[in-house]
C-alpha cells in the first residue's frame, strides 16, 4: 500500500515564521523516512484549478488504462 501524507498550511501561511530548529526537524524527519525506505518523494504543490486537475486525470486514464480519482488536497 502507498499513502500520501499531505502537510496543510493555510492560504495566509507566512514561511518567514519557520526558524532554523523547524528546518532541522523537517530535514531530520525526511532523512529518517528515506533511511527507512518509507518516503518515495516529497514536494510542494502548485495551485491548479479542479478543471485542470480533471483534464490531467483524463490523460492519466488513457495513459495508465485504469481509473483515476481526482481529489482536492487540503
Amino acid at each position: 500500500m502507498k499513502f500520501l501524507v499531505s502537510i496543510h498550511r493555510p492560504d495566509d501561511y507566512d514561511p518567514s515564521t519557520e526558524d532554523e530548529l523547524m528546518s532541522r526537524d523537517i530535514d531530520g524527519l525526511n532523512e529518517e523516512m528515506e533511511a527507512s525506505s518509507v518516503r518515495v518523494m516529497a514536494c510542494g504543490l502548485h495551485a491548479a484549478g479542479m478543471d485542470e486537475a480533471v483534464e490531467w486525470g483524463g490523460k492519466a486514464v488513457i495513459a495508465c488504462r485504469a481509473p483515476v480519482e481526482v481529489r482536492q488536497l487540503h
